[in-house]
């Protein structure tokens, strides 16, 4: 009471009565607040005590480096310092570099690490000052930032903006912010409870060396110490006693007296005795078995007693010092802890984790200092090893550790961490991700926001409240509201105005005071005082400094000294009276905040002070010296009374808050009135606060952001806050004032959508600029090569830039001020194709190629170029800049939002005429509706309304600061005095109907912002576009031109309404849509029609199903799980019959075609023959009526002739005689046109066995339209038009699977018709069009064998030919060649299906079912050379269909099914063959092995002519190899061959120098494969072929004297490469062994046309019958014609005679005597009866067109002479009649036959027409038909082949790739008949590089081999 009154003594109870004064403008401290601490100033103070404190302390830590190999060597730093920002110009030369430089030239802002350092060289010791290690980021506005300290006016110089906050980095040109990490705080021990209830310590140590974190845990009663280093857990008692306490009394005196803490304790005891451990000894015995062994290289071996005593020492409690193994503190915490577990067990007193009191939160300077000293203690260590390898091998010179320090390993551990964002530390365990983040610029607001975020470790996807909730202890520290919505909301928190972090301080000061101020040392205690009641424990940063009995003595006097200034400001001290401790703090990352303090009730801050503040006399820092405010932390706001207001001061009350709105943030400042708001409300406005487009800073003209949007006219905002002007928000605004009408107009406003003035809009309101920045780099590579600008693109015609080009200046690079386009090119940037540097030894490669790279402009609006910057990086490599201006106006679909958190979008935009408009003429910017405000009680929004208007009215601005600002009632007076109503309504009329609304609206002022969501940026749709490589549906999302996806829900959906098709088209067609072959036996897929599990292709359909799922049947498959499909048959039955006559109801249409190819594919039923004794079907159907008493040999021979005088169908395109039916019907006359008609009769004729592809037909059409001024019909009329004039016509698909395209069959071109050319001229050539231009390109795909679907056997040898012994039946010898026919024809048949097995089965079947009347017959020899015969045609037909060509890429598939069957043939040959004669065995097992030698080698081949392929057609390549080739030595060559075959005449030195010319010409002309294989034909016919057809019977010799000098002559060239290490070495290897492998394989060839030749011979017992005078000549086995066949005009006919067989110089076939020829790749020659018939020269024959020839303008004819012509026997069913068919060969060449071949004889010519007994034709009759295709090769005896192209004169004039022939290609041969025995299979490559066929029935027809056969 005396103390009072002396106080109050004096004063009236008026005075007394009345309310403290309020300081008048205490708010006016925030700004002092400010400038020196507070929002993004922690974030620099922590950097600056880094840099310059914390650095320091690490290198101490670190500072000597020692050597293991020389005891004498060290390396010690002496001073670490962190220079200024610079940038290296040069070698060593730097100068200091701006911020702003380094974000325009994507560099990292930074200074040098340097040191000074001791270090012995040799014997010397030598100091180094200034020596760099590595690069520091700087932080803006730190202290070694070249901004500190600058005003305004050197910040413009500098082009940074005053305004700008700083606390971030620049790296690689990019603004990154470390964001503040919330962490519990360390060395605190915190008691907390696990999930089962149970309680425990734990406490988080930390130091400079080590980290590590100590758990005390209860089980059972008893308490266990766990750590990571320990197995299991230990008992404490055995820890205590380890640490030296040996006494139980002792630690009991430790942990506590009381009777319930001895009770809970003494379990714990209990385990050292069961333990028997009783001594230190012992327990370091027994915890030394616990430790878990940690593998440490190097360094003295520890006992476990020492490795106990190391682990409690250092590893346990780190953080509490041990010296010289006293572990008394240590002890004494130990006690600590399991006294606090005791304690909170009865009553249950947990510390709270979220209390913030327990949290510390890590800034920049903490973060970057873990990361430093973990990259220098790595730099140290590596130093280390250095020196421990080299000193010991040191010996010339003395060892320099200097030149071995590398900057670049802190450099770039710097700057990647802050670049990724990712804290690795391996020492410390710690990996964390986002730590960094790009430093967000959409306004100043959101760049602010981002400096004081605070990101939690906590994780984001756990839905747990704890962490989340609003903590009490946040109160002032952290703003309640600026938190994220969805899964961070409550983990991601921002800091409040006034926050503070604190950092590190020197604790020693601290200490020495405390114990002065009476803090007892504890270790001079015995452990027992404790636990007294009065004692209390004093705590400085988590360890134990000692007791005290008077502990508010010590918290006062502490408070005293730091109000004096005797301790720093930051340092707290705090009482727990709960657990008597006081704790005092002063490490870092402590949150604090200002308070004014209050001493006897009154504040110690006073109106003189803050007028003093106010002039400039004082300054924050004055207020905290003289006790005025002072800094408070989360735990010393518990010992506080603290006043918000001044009224509520009482006489507890110890401190004031200097202002309410402070506890608000940032953002959460910036809302007017937010006390009156609806709490969630103010959270989306923190969020779109920081969306809203505004001004970034002053410097935003200079920068080239990636995407910066900024208003064009941002304005103030009328009602502001003490916030705005504080953060300077009112300088860098972020939105406008608009005038809101609160009504409803028209229904575009509900949901929140505004309607906007489209006269606001026109005046500016709301328009922005968006910019964006596109770049590039041109980079200088290892090669020596870099990247170019080129300049634009010049049209050839105009010489202006192309369109792409046309925005680029001549140096490539765009012109500022120019208007882009989507697509343009703004740098037209190329790089080198090639930019690694060559292997050493490789050849250099002359000028490098460049392919264009342009840095175009994508965009869906036009841009313009505001500016171009030309620079370079920090590599040195050119960096060029473009900065792209948008600007864009408000349109529907924007998103607006007030500062109440109440975003809407325009739904509306209306002429300001039809708005309504109040009694003064103002119009609203913006309407707004009215439900807008009820639900959402944004009362702050209407009184911000009003206090807008007051001010508009006042001309001042209002404040709506929290908790305070303007007041309602002022602001209605105002109105009131200006003549509004006080309600802020008004009287509005409609713009409409120009009447007066009937109520009042509320009308006025609003700051709305504009976010950054515009309609342009998000619209987004597509039709087709990209997919996704790995399931081929669409791509996801806009940027990549994604798809909309059609998710779970909508699916749904569409199944509710059983719209099942749109479901289809949905997730299916529209996505990934994908045809499989499915296998309808085992379920399987297959692959191009061929199941590899069944190896069968029999049960094979196509389906068509997502990607994704055939995607996922595969993955299944590889993990062991088949998924299998069941297939079904079409529920609607279909009728399948034999097709005559009429084709499929037509299939022109496009449905058609898919119902043809559908039914064509799902429908591939096959039915397997069944043979047994009696009975055996054969086809593909069997026949609907059969007799039954039919012998089954008779079926066979009308199925084999249904079979070749049906036109060949697959049943896929049988059609019901009611689609027929329909066809008919719809074909309507109208299309049928008179003159289509007369047309296709005057171009077309019926002729079976032919075909033409559709689309050609239609081409011709669409050319007869063009030129006759006609409008065509689509294609499908145009089909029933065909179907009109030609009824029997039918349609069949035709090509391999994916290739193939409809053929009209029985249809052809007439000889007189203008497209009979185009039509049968070059092989594959393309329709050609009136330019020239070819319209169809080749498509190259793998070969399948099904493609030959339809092939026929040639005709086998016809009985009337034979001599057949006397004893043997002409009707059996015939019978058994027709039954031999239809069963090769079945295995063929098999083959091209590619059913291998089924052809063991038929094999079985016909051997061993052969009829007992038969037997006898194979026992005769004639009938065993029929078999050998008959089987050398079917395996010559079988390997042309398998692979007709070694050039075409085959399937791995088909190759490995090809070798096997070609292996067990001979197996299945021995089966069933069992017991027949031993003769006939011998011939088929001769003939089958000769076949399968082929076959393999044929595989062989092909894969080698593959791999060859590349090799030849690369240029590269080709050019090396030609070098070469030159360089070889080619005399020695010829000499070593020469010698080897023992042969030394000039013609082979000739020969062999000719090929050698020959392959150099070929390699110099780039010439393809083909070109390759087409010389090795002729080399092989020049050398082997001709020579021994001159010396008949020699074959073999010739064949083995070729193939020495062969094989010889290329060993000698690879070895001479070898020797010279050619480094084309490896491609001459590989091309030597194709080429091997190709002469042995048409030598092999020719092997087996010898022994055909010697089984004809005995057949003919040796010559043809008596009566045929006529003499023999090889020539192509050709078809036979119904009708006479048109001469091709192609080319002059001519023919050449042959000498007769029995002339020495007669050639021998290998087919017929008298005739030689190859077959390897090749040619296929019969017999034929030929007359002489004369040409007149130099005038195209009759009938005939010139052929025109590419090579030169003129015709060609060849000079007059007399040839022999070819004859056929024409033939029909019974047999050979009277008739002949003249065929004709075509030369090409302009001299005379006569020269090319001197040794033909020649006959007197004879007339055209010619008379012969018995049958009587003209030549106008059988026009001559050119047959051969670039004048096949034909062997004749004694003369030179005629040859397409002889290879030495081709190669004068013309390279092989375009060398024209004017010769009429195979595919001519339209329709004809061989009267021949049968024809050799083995294709002839020709000079187009198309490889076909020729068998008697076949047209071909632009290169696909289709079959008809010709009566």
């Amino acid at each position: 009471m005396e103390i009072l009154g002396e106080e109050f003594g004096g004063m009236t109870p008026q005075e007394l009565a009345a309310p403290v004064n309020t300081i008048e403008e205490k708010w006016k401290l925030l700004p002092a607040f400010l400038k020196v601490k507070g929002l993004v100033k922690q974030h620099i103070d922590s950097f600056n005590y880094f840099i310059n404190v914390e650095i320091k302390k690490i290198m101490k830590a670190n500072e000597k480096i020692t050597s293991d190999a020389d005891p004498m060597w060290y390396l010690k730093y002496l001073n670490i310092y962190v220079g200024m920002p610079d940038v290296e110009e040069s070698f060593n030369v730097t100068r200091p570099v701006s911020p702003h430089e380094c974000r325009l030239r994507d560099m990292t802002y930074s200074a040098p690490i340097t040191v000074d350092m001791e270090y012995t060289r040799g014997s010397q010791r030598i100091i180094r000052n200034a020596l760099p290690i590595g690069r520091m980021p700087i932080m803006l506005r730190s202290s070694n930032c070249v901004l500190t300290g600058k005003t305004p006016m050197e910040y413009s110089k500098l082009n940074e903006c005053p305004l700008d906050p700083g606390g971030y980095f620049i790296v690689k040109g990019q603004e990154k912010v470390i964001l503040i990490q919330e962490q519990l705080s360390k060395n605190r021990i915190i008691v907390e409870q696990d999930r089962k209830g149970a309680v425990g310590a734990s406490v988080t140590s930390s130091t400079h060396e080590k980290k590590s974190r100590t758990n005390m845990i209860v089980k059972q009663g008893r308490f266990y110490l766990r750590h990571n280093t320990l197995s299991e857990d230990a008992p404490i008692a055995i820890i205590f006693k380890a640490m030296g306490v040996e006494s139980d009394q002792e630690i009991v005196q430790m942990i506590g007296t009381e009777e319930h803490v001895m009770a809970s304790f003494s379990p714990s005891l209990e385990e050292c005795q069961k333990a028997q451990i009783f001594t230190q000894i012992q327990a370091l015995k027994y915890i030394g078995n616990k430790v878990r062994r940690q593998r440490m290289w190097g360094g003295p071996k520890k006992t476990k007693m020492e490795e106990a005593r190391e682990l409690l020492a250092s590893l346990i409690l780190t953080h509490v010092p041990v010296k010289e193994f006293n572990f008394r503190a240590k002890c004494i915490y130990l006690a600590v802890m399991v006294r606090r577990v005791i304690l909170a067990q009865g009553e249950n007193k947990v510390d709270d984790r979220d209390y913030y009191g327990n949290k510390r939160l890590e800034l920049a300077g903490q973060l970057l200092s873990l990361l430093f000293e973990d990259l220098f203690k790595k730099f140290n260590s590596e130093l280390k090893k250095i020196s421990d390898q080299i000193i010991p091998k040191q010996r010339a010179a003395q060892f320099d550790i200097v030149k071995h320090m590398r900057q670049d390993q802190i450099t770039n551990g710097m700057v990647n961490a802050i670049s990724t964002g990712n804290w690795s530390l391996k020492r410390f365990k710690m990996d964390r991700q986002g730590v960094t983040q790009v430093l967000s610029r959409l306004s100043f607001i959101s760049a602010l926001g981002m400096m004081t975020r605070i990101s939690s470790q906590f994780e984001k996807t756990r839905k747990v409240s704890g962490p989340r909730s609003l903590q009490p202890s946040q109160w002032g520290m952290l703003c309640p509201s600026d938190t994220p919505e969805g899964e961070a909301c409550g983990l991601v928190k921002n800091l409040a105005l006034m926050t503070h972090i604190t950092t590190d301080m020197e604790d020693g000061p601290i200490v020495k005071l405390a114990f002065n101020l009476g803090v007892e040392d504890v270790n001079l205690l015995c452990g027992e005082e404790l636990s007294y009641p009065t004692v209390f424990l004093v705590f400085l940063n988590g360890n134990i400094l000692g007791v005290i009995r008077d502990h508010q003595r010590l918290v006062f006097t502490f408070r005293l000294m730091r109000r004096a200034g005797f301790i720093n400001e930051f340092v707290s001290i705090s009482t727990n009276l709960t657990d008597r401790c006081v704790y005092i703090s002063s490490d870092g990352g402590r949150l604090c905040r200002p308070y004014i303090i209050v001493k006897k009730g009154q504040p110690m801050v006073k109106n003189k002070h803050i007028e003093e503040l106010t002039q400039g006399y004082r300054t924050f820092e004055d207020f905290l010296h003289e006790s005025l405010v002072e800094y408070l932390d989360v735990n010393e706001e518990n010992d506080c009374q603290i006043s918000i207001y001044e009224h509520t001061i009482n006489k507890d009350t110890t401190h004031l808050e200097i202002e309410p709105f402070t506890l608000l943030g940032v953002c959460a400042g910036l809302i007017p009135y937010p006390h009156h708001n609806q709490s969630p409300r103010n959270t989306y406005q923190c969020a779109m606060g920081k969306q809203a487009m505004g001004t970034i800073g002053y410097n935003q003209r200079n920068r080239i952001d990636t995407l910066m949007y900024l208003l064009a006219y941002p304005q103030k905002p009328m009602v502001k806050t003490r916030t705005i002007e504080l953060i300077d928000f009112e300088k860098l605004p972020a939105g406008q004032n608009a005038t809101v009408a609160v009504m409803s107009y028209s229904g575009y406003d509900i949901e929140d959508a505004l309607i906007l003035n489209k006269a606001s809009l026109d005046r500016g309101f709301g328009r922005c600029l968006v910019y964006k920045n596109s770049k590039c780099t041109l980079r200088r590579y290892t090669n020596q090569t870099f990247d170019k600008v080129m300049g634009p693109m010049l049209d050839a015609a105009t010489r202006k830039p192309i369109w792409r080009h046309n925005i680029l200046d001549a140096d490539g690079i765009c012109s500022p001020g120019e208007k882009v386009e989507n697509k343009q090119v703004l740098v037209n940037k190329s790089m080198p194709t090639v930019t690694q540097a060559p292997l050493e030894g490789s050849a250099q490669p002359g000028q490098p190629q460049y392919r264009d790279v342009p840095i175009s402009y994508k965009g869906s609006t036009d841009s313009y170029v505001e500016k171009v910057m030309i620079s370079s990086n920090a590599d040195d490599a050119f960096l060029i800049k473009i900065l792209l201006r948008q600007t864009r106006r408000p349109e529907i679909g924007d998103k607006f939002s007030s500062r109440h958190g109440q975003k809407g979008v325009c739904g509306l935009i209306v002429p300001q005429e039809d708005m309504p408009f109040c009694d003064t003429g103002i119009c609203p910017d913006i309407i707004m509706n009215p439900h807008g405000y009820p639900s959402r009680m944004t009362v702050g929004k209407l009184i911000e309304l009003l206090a807008g208007k007051a001010g508009v009215l006042d001309g001042r601005f209002h404040y709506g600061t929290a908790f305070g600002g303007s007041k309602v009632k002022d602001v209605c007076e105002d109105l009131i005095r200006y003549g509004y109503n006080y309600q802020g309504k008004d009287y509005v009329t409609s713009g409409i109907t120009g009447e007066p609304l009937e109520a009042y609206i509320y009308f006025g002022p609003v700051y709305y912002q504009k976010l950054k969501h515009m309609v342009l940026d998000k619209m987004h749709a597509r039709a087709r576009g990209p997919r996704a490589v790995l399931t081929r549906q669409p791509t996801e999302g806009r940027s990549r031109d994604g798809g909309l996806r059609l998710g779970e829900m909508e699916r749904d959906c569409l199944i509710g309404y059983g719209a099942s098709m749109l479901l289809l088209e949905r997730l299916m067609i529209s996505s990934d849509a994908f045809e499989v072959d499915v296998c309808g036996q085992c379920g399987l897929l297959g692959y191009s029609g061929w199941c590899h599990y069944c190896k069968s292709s029999c049960h094979v359909s196509s389906l068509r199903i997502p990607y994704a799922c055939k995607l996922l049947f595969q993955e299944l498959q590889s993990m062991n799980i088949i998924p299998r499909l069941k297939l079904a048959r079409s529920p609607e039955p279909r009728q399948l019959l034999p097709r005559t006559g009429s084709g499929h109801g037509e299939a022109e249409s496009d449905q058609g075609e898919l119902t043809d190819e559908g039914e064509a594919e799902s429908f591939s039923w096959r039915s397997r023959c069944a043979v047994d004794g009696k009975r055996m079907n054969c086809g593909l159907l069997e026949e609907p009526d059969m007799d039954s008493t039919e012998s089954w040999i008779e079926r066979c021979l009308n199925e084999s002739e249904n079979k070749r005088y049906s036109s060949h169908t697959s049943l896929g395109n049988t059609p019901n005689d009611e689609n027929e039916e329909k066809e008919n019907n719809r074909a309507s006359k109208s299309h049928s046109t008179p003159a289509t008609l007369q047309w296709l009769e005057e171009n077309y004729e019926i002729a079976e066995g032919v075909c033409i592809p559709r689309s050609a037909l239609y081409m011709h059409y669409l050319d007869f339209c063009e030129k006759h001024g006609t409008q065509p019909v689509n294609a499908a009329s145009f089909g029933k038009i065909i179907r009109q004039q030609f009824p029997q016509l039918t349609t069949r698909r035709l090509g391999t699977r994916g290739q193939s395209k409809y053929h009209y069959y029985g249809i052809a071109v007439n000889e007189s018709s203008q497209y009979y050319d185009v039509m049968y001229s070059k092989k594959g050539a393309a329709w050609v069009n009136e330019t020239g231009k070819k319209e169809v390109t080749k498509q190259t795909v793998a070969y399948s064998p099904r493609s030959k679907l339809g092939t026929l056997l040639p005709d086998f040898p016809n009985v009337k030919d034979l001599n057949l012994p006397a004893g043997l039946s002409v009707e059996k010898v015939s019978t058994f060649i027709m039954m031999y026919r239809t069963h090769c024809q079945r295995i063929l048949d098999t083959v091209i299906r590619a059913n291998f097995d089924e052809v063991q089965s038929f094999l079985l079947h016909f051997w061993q079912g052969m009829p007992p009347h038969m037997l006898p017959v194979l026992c005769s020899n004639t009938v065993v050379n029929i078999v050998g015969v008959c089987d050398s045609v079917l395996y010559k037909a079988i390997s042309g269909v398998l692979m007709p060509t070694v050039l075409q890429a085959l399937p791995d598939s088909l190759t490995q099914v090809i070798r096997k069957f070609a292996k067990q043939l001979d197996e299945w040959l021995k089966v069933a063959l069992h017991n027949l004669p031993e003769n006939l065995r011998n011939i088929k097992f001769e003939l089958s092995r000769r076949f399968s030698q082929i076959l393999k080698r044929q595989t062989s081949l092909n894969h080698l002519c593959q791999a060859s392929r590349t090799v030849i057609h690369s240029v590269d390549i080709t050019f090396q190899m030609m070098e070469d080739w030159r360089n070889v030595d080619l005399s020695s060559i010829t000499k070593q061959t020469l010698y080897t075959m023992d042969d030394t005449r000039e013609e082979h030195r000739r020969l062999i120098i000719h090929l050698y010319q020959e392959f150099d010409h070929l390699l110099e002309e780039q010439s393809p494969i083909e070109a390759y294989i087409e010389w090795l034909d002729s080399m092989v016919d020049r050398c082997v072929v001709k020579v021994s057809g001159q010396r008949p019977g020699c074959l073999k010799k010739v064949a083995q004297q070729f193939l020495l000098m062969w094989s010889c002559f290329g060993t000698r060239v690879i070895r001479d490469m070898t020797l010279h290490s050619a480094p084309s070495f490896g491609s001459f290897h590989l091309i030597h062994l194709m080429f091997d492998d190709y002469v042995l394989y048409l030598l092999e060839s020719l092997h087996c046309q010898e022994r055909a030749n010697e089984l004809m011979k005995a057949m003919k017992a040796e010559g043809c019958t008596a009566e045929r005078q006529e003499e023999m000549m090889l020539t192509e086995a050709l078809p036979t014609p119904t009708s006479p066949g048109p001469f091709s005009p192609a080319k002059p006919a001519t023919s050449v005679c042959l000498p007769d067989a029995s002339s020495p110089t007669a050639a021998q076939s290998p087919e017929y005597p008298g005739a030689v020829t190859t077959t390897g790749a090749v040619q296929s020659y019969t017999w034929s009866l030929t007359y002489t018939v004369t040409t007149s020269g130099g005038t195209p024959p009759e009938g005939g067109q010139q052929q025109p020839c590419m090579r030169s303008g003129a015709p060609v004819y060849p000079p007059s002479s007399a040839h022999r012509l070819p004859v056929y026997a024409h033939r029909d069913e019974h047999g050979f009649t009277g008739s002949y068919n003249y065929g004709s060969y075509s030369n090409q060449h302009p001299h005379s036959i006569q020269s090319q071949y001197p040794t033909l004889t020649h006959e007197p010519g004879i007339p055209a027409s010619l008379h012969y007994p018995g049958y009587h034709r003209t030549s106008a009759q059988y026009p001559l038909n050119s047959q051969m295709s670039l004048m096949e090769p034909c062997l004749m005896g004694g003369a030179q082949r005629l040859h397409p192209s002889p290879v030495t004169p081709r190669w004068a004039d013309v390279s092989p790739a375009t060398s024209c022939y004017t010769s009429t290609p195979m595919h001519s041969s339209r329709y004809a008949a061989s009267g021949d025995m049968y024809s050799p299979l083995a294709p002839r490559r020709n000079s187009e590089y198309e490889h076909s066929q020729h068998f008697p029935g076949f047209a071909y027809i632009n290169g696909e081999a289709t079959t008809g056969w010709a009566k």
